[in-house]
């Protein structure tokens, strides 16, 4: 009975430990993870348009092209981030804005996972304002590899109210890896108590 007690356990270790690596490739599938988020759903010509570039990890460095529509919106201004400076150049004819974002300073709180532009309405626009991060190179501290195109994940143009949404479900994530990781401690605390149980058997069998 006791002998089925630990391979019972130990099938439910292995299954936790997968679910385990399961949960965190699918919460960490890049490294990095990059959202772009909107004001508004929808536009009237002359209104101004906020997209903010949110990521889950602090850059020190940053070059890429932030792509829209120029017949649709134009590029008005861009907003200086708390760490660092973040510098442009408006590609109208290309569809870009050209960014690139250093941050040298040395404080335990260097960088930034924010940067905000604003552009212009050109005609109403009743659907998201199509924008896109292109050519992208960022660098985080204590990392030499810069993470590339390739190596971000969620580059989405979203309105403002799905921004909590996110943080939501990544939160829910990250407890259920929480939970998970509590539960096969716990297993495997059992299975060492029971191997030692065993043992301290097996020697009073020989005593004996």
């Amino acid at each position: 009975m006791k002998k089925n007690k630990s391979i019972i356990a130990i099938i439910l270790w292995l299954i936790l430990a997968i679910a385990m690596i399961i949960n965190r490739t699918s919460i960490k599938k890049y490294g990095l993870n990059v959202s772009i988020f909107v004001d508004k759903n929808q536009y009237v010509a002359g209104e101004d348009i906020k997209a903010t570039i949110k990521l889950d990890k602090k850059i020190l460095t940053a070059s890429y092209y932030l792509k829209y529509d120029s017949a649709k919106i134009e590029f008005k201004e861009k907003n200086d981030p708390e760490k660092g400076s973040l510098s442009i150049k408006d590609y109208p004819n290309d569809n870009l804005v050209r960014a690139f974002y250093l941050d040298m300073e040395n404080s335990d709180s260097m960088g930034t996972d924010e940067m905000t532009f604003v552009f212009t309405a050109k005609e109403d626009i009743n659907s998201i304002p199509e924008l896109k991060l292109d050519n992208t190179t960022m660098t985080i501290q204590g990392q030499s590899d810069p993470y590339k195109n390739a190596d971000i994940g969620g580059i989405d143009v979203l309105p403002k109210n799905e921004s909590e949404k996110n943080k939501s479900s990544k939160n829910s994530g990250d407890t259920a890896f929480y939970i998970m990781l509590g539960l096969s401690i716990i297993i495997t605390i059992y299975i060492v108590l029971d191997i030692l149980r065993s043992k301290k058997c097996i020697k009073k069998n020989n005593k004996k």
